[in-house]
């Protein structure tokens, strides 16, 4: 019993110490990580991290209830070790600690002995470890320090072959199957009515189904040579079976993803998303017509600043639809304007068919039949109450601010172009695209909306009639017309102001000198200059001056020289009023309209054509990656950065990723290093499948030649080795000749001898 104490009390410190050096390299803190790993101003290094992967094989087989708090302190603390750093993700995988988190994986009877949240905990610590030695991509034939590394992994069977990088093996020691079986039992568990779990714990169970999810993503990337289909993983148990496509549909539509460009090379992020519905369509389309699209980086510029706006607004979003009632006025938003414009439409025609005029023209209480009557005020009550409702959304929707009075001060020096240093400073800090101010033309435009719908109903009806140009709100083109007339509203003011001016002098001329030719009984007054004025005004601009019965009237007793200054006067007036100033209005009205016409079709044709986020062009991906509408809905789509960066706003800074971290420093820093400008993987995996059949090609003509260098040679040590041996034969057979050539003449020899000694011995006995 003591020495089991005094284990948990020595675990515990051990835990301690390897906290403190998780807290040491919290934040992906570099330099400390490499510290940590080699100490090149100390006599002798100890490399930390192998050691800490070391302690964890000694512990990791025997997990219990009273060391699982150590192991999982273990492989968070070899997590803040290795995010972002490459050669410590080296070190974790030479010295196996895949093993080690595949059998933790794997073995279910360590989940047994341990809570809920310890499991929950350490199964959040292996899915991060993971994902931190598999989350970047390196391009070895571009960057040759991770090249180095990267080859530490890969096994050469021949000198052609290439070597694979780290985040490849941890895929093939890991598992996909594995990784399946872990999302897919937690989405498994949350469904489960038989759980007794909170809502904390249920929503964990969720982010810690989505890590493993976003893992086998990720396998999917790596794996090259062949696709991995999730439904082939989701087999493992007939009640995982059964729900398969539930599974995928629901992991596939909560998880985003997006390319990021890190140190040259293209990073993929996957992410979950948690509500898509806080993103406004209303938003949206203001987004798209109003981003500056004049070049890739102004577009890209303008994107960020839109970001912070639209991040704020869907903050507010949030907290408005947490409540019931909020999310109510927001979701019928759409829905209430429709209503009202449908009962105002209904209302004026129910006018147009009742409504009978009275025998005093001075009365303007129409004669209605009664049924009728209380059908236009039920209708109005109800146009009330869902003008109310538009109001209220509006207001919560847009959250309309109250500026001080130092913002009231800059707006007044802009408009009357005496501009400061500190006016200039406040309004750049209040400037936004999506910034309304309680004193803005929307604000009073929603407010007299209401008020008119409160007058219509006691009034008869007659105010609802306004209600009906609401139909413009929602309608592209006829927003377009009005903004051909509000785009330049102040050069139409100076124009219509340059144009009283003029009035003005024709009023005096008249006045002066043409009093006679105005007859008071057709409504023509000119008895003093104010009256004269306003004549003047009003007939020359419905009329020309004068209409057709009075135009060619000369007054009598007048001489020719009357008639002539009084036909200058009326050409004059013709040309410069008639002609040339209404022309003036008129142009320009028509040149905006067609500059808006002209600029939301560049805008179509950008958003149909062109990437947003990478500027390639939509021909580029005819024949890759399944074409240019894929690539900027999966790969590319503006709306997934935008989740993404809500997404870090929602995470803690010391929980993100190697990317997240790199993506963030840079937003902060207004940087656009990041956005993946004229580049894509689906691009670039074409472009290195390009490469590898060029390599391919070459390395299979380099075999042919080997081989046939190979044969050549073969042939030829064949030939010399034939002709070795016929030149040996040759010399075999004339050493033969010679030696039979020597015993024939010895014997010849021989036989002499032998016959003289013969005839010698023969000679002596004859003798």
């Amino acid at each position: 019993m003591e020495d089991e104490n005094l284990q948990m009390k020595d675990d515990g410190h051990i835990e301690l110490v390897l906290r403190v050096l998780a807290f040491i390299c919290d934040g992906q803190n570099t330099h400390l990580q490499d510290y940590l790993r080699e100490q090149p101003d100390n006599m002798k290094s100890y490399n930390l991290v192998s050691k800490t992967v070391e302690y964890l094989s000694l512990v990791y087989i025997s997990v219990t209830r009273s060391n699982i708090s150590l192991v999982t302190q273990l492989i968070k603390t070899l997590l803040e070790f290795s995010s972002g750093n490459l050669k410590n993700q080296i070190v974790c995988y030479d010295s196996k600690v895949c093993d080690y988190l595949n059998y933790l994986l794997r073995s279910q009877q360590i989940y047994n002995k341990c809570d809920f949240d310890e499991e929950m905990e350490l199964k959040t610590a292996i899915a991060e470890l993971i994902m931190a030695l598999i989350e970047e991509n390196i391009r070895c034939d571009k960057d040759s320090e991770a090249a180095g590394y990267a080859q530490i992994l890969g096994e050469n069977s021949n000198g052609y072959s290439k070597a694979k990088p780290n985040s490849v093996v941890v895929k093939d020691t890991i598992g996909p199957e594995v990784v399946c079986q872990m999302f897919a039992d937690f989405y498994e568990r949350y469904h489960s009515p038989h759980l007794q779990l909170d809502k904390d714990d249920r929503e964990d169970l969720l982010n810690v189904g989505f890590k493993y999810f976003h893992i086998f993503k990720r396998f999917q990337d790596l794996e090259r040579g062949k696709e991995l289909r999730l439904e082939d993983y989701l087999n493992f148990r007939p009640s995982v079976a059964n729900l398969k496509e539930e599974i995928c549909k629901f992991y596939e539509s909560n998880t985003m993803s997006i390319e990021v460009l890190k140190d040259g090379n293209l990073q993929k992020v996957y992410f979950r998303v948690r509500d898509k519905k806080v993103l406004r369509q209303e938003v949206k389309d203001e987004f798209k017509y109003e981003v500056d699209r004049s070049s890739a980086a102004n577009k890209l510029r303008d994107f960020c600043d839109w970001l912070k706006e639209i991040i704020n607004d869907i903050q507010w979003q949030k907290r408005v639809l947490s409540s019931r009632v909020g999310a109510f006025f927001v979701h019928g938003w759409k829905a209430f304007n429709m209503a009202c414009i449908l009962l105002s439409l209904i209302i004026c025609c129910i006018v147009l068919a009742t409504w009978k005029a009275s025998n005093d023209a001075g009365n303007p209480i129409p004669i209605r039949p009664k049924p009728y009557s209380t059908a236009v005020l039920v209708l109005g009550i109800a146009h009330n109450i869902f003008s109310l409702f538009v109001l209220i959304s509006y207001f919560l929707c847009n959250k309309p601010y109250v500026p001080t009075r130092e913002k009231v001060n800059a707006y007044w020096c802009r408009i009357l172009s005496i501009e400061t240093k500190a006016s200039v400073a406040v309004l750049s800090k209040i400037q936004g695209n999506l910034q309304t101010s309680v004193f803005s033309f929307g604000t009073f435009y929603y407010i007299m909306f209401l008020a008119f719908s409160l007058l219509g109903t006691p009034l008869h009806g007659y105010f609802f009639a306004f209600h009906l140009l609401h139909i413009a709100n929602h309608n592209q083109m006829l927003k377009r017309v009005f903004q051909a007339v509000t785009r330049n509203g102040l050069s139409l003011v100076w124009v219509m102001i340059y144009s009283l001016a003029i009035f003005y002098i024709y009023a005096l001329i008249c006045f002066a000198y043409y009093r006679e030719i105005f007859d008071e009984e057709k409504g023509n007054y000119c008895s003093d200059m104010f009256q004269c004025t306003i004549t003047v005004i009003r007939r020359g601009l419905i009329f020309g001056m004068y209409d057709e019965v009075e135009y060619f009237d000369v007054p009598r007793n007048r001489s020719f020289n009357y008639h002539l200054a009084k036909t200058a006067f009326d050409i004059s007036f013709f040309i410069i009023i008639t002609t040339i100033g209404l022309n003036i209005v008129f142009g320009i009205i028509v040149d905006t309209f067609s500059e808006l016409r002209d600029a939301k079709w560049r805008i179509d044709k950008d958003m149909s054509s062109v990437c947003f986020i990478c500027s390639k062009n939509s021909y580029d991906f005819e024949h890759y990656g399944g074409g240019f509408k894929k690539h900027i809905v999966e790969e590319h789509n503006q709306w997934a950065y935008l989740f993404f960066f809500l997404h870090l706003n929602e995470t803690r800074f010391n929980d993100y990723t190697a990317i997240e971290l790199y993506v963030w420093k840079l937003y902060k820093k207004d940087r656009l290093d990041f956005f993946p400008m004229n580049r894509s993987l689906t691009l670039q995996a074409a472009e290195d499948a390009k490469d590898e059949a060029k390599m391919d090609t070459l390395l299979s003509q380099v075999a042919f030649l080997v081989h046939r260098r190979k044969e050549e040679d073969a042939f030829r040590e064949r030939e010399w080795q034939e002709a070795a041996q016929r030149h040996w034969e040759e010399q075999q057979k004339k050493a033969s000749r010679r030696a039979q050539e020597q015993q024939q003449s010895s014997a010849l020899r021989r036989r002499a001898v032998v016959e003289l000694l013969t005839s010698s011995s023969e000679d002596e006995d004859y003798n």
